[in-house]
């Protein structure tokens, strides 16, 4: 279904965005817009229609990325809150992070730009993430939901998994540390956790019944969180 008038005319193909995109069955031949959907509206000078088509499967590219991390946040993290599953999503799918995922995959050497903006070297992190995102919105057009997401995941893998140890264990560090040790060890974290006579609360948390982290603090909730983040501190020094 064409949305508006098609380019016929094809960027520069890459190996690493054609392996990727083999890797999910998507041929990239079959992605409707894809010319325009690697062409920036800068390389459009006379045609702002072909301009205005990139820059609404941007819009649209966004929208998917958006709800695809949303998703993958709320499945995996249950323990996370609103705030902190916010948090978690605006680091992953930041301009900066969809620009370092799009050059990756060799966006910088296919992608269409507009003589001012080649001129000036290395194409800028903002152009990069823009591509990245009308990419996905032509994918989600061709091949619906269910495999742009896959595209979305594959491709941020490596940014999904630094926030993750990063913020998580920042953030929610009880979550983190139930996460990890249930998928080791098969159970949970046990933590001890007593009021002293100075209302302040004193835990402990163990591991395979060691003590891996202790910690005080002026409520209960608090102290369990910094003993679980000194517990992880531990794990990772083993490899966890």
């Amino acid at each position: 279904m064409n949305l508006e008038l098609e380019d016929n005319s094809m960027p520069g193909k890459n190996r690493a965005l054609l392996h990727l995109l083999s890797q999910l069955k998507i041929k990239m031949g079959d992605i409707e817009h894809i010319s325009i959907a690697l062409t920036h509206p800068s390389y459009y000078v006379d045609d702002r229609v072909k301009a205005r088509l990139n820059q609404r499967l941007e819009f649209l590219g966004d929208a998917v990325i958006d709800l695809t991390i949303s998703e993958y946040l709320f499945r995996h993290y249950p323990e996370a809150d609103e705030g902190t599953l916010t948090i978690l999503k605006s680091n992953i799918v930041s301009k900066t992070k969809l620009a370092r995922c799009g050059r990756k995959i060799g966006l910088e050497d296919t992608i269409r730009v507009g003589k001012s903006v080649r001129s000036k070297g290395r194409i800028n992190d903002r152009i990069i993430a823009q591509i990245f995102e009308s990419l996905t919105g032509a994918i989600f057009l061709s091949y619906g939901l269910g495999k742009a997401s896959d595209y979305v995941l594959y491709s941020l893998k490596d940014e999904i998994a630094q926030v993750r140890n990063k913020c998580l264990a920042e953030l929610e560090p009880r979550g983190t540390l139930q996460m990890l040790v249930e998928r080791k060890y098969g159970e949970k974290p046990k933590y001890i956790t007593v009021k002293t006579d100075d209302n302040m609360f004193i835990s402990e948390v163990f591991v395979a019944d060691r003590c891996m982290g202790k910690a005080r603090g002026n409520s209960k909730k608090e102290a369990e969180k910094l003993a679980a983040k000194e517990a992880l501190t531990k794990l990772s020094y083993e490899g966890l």
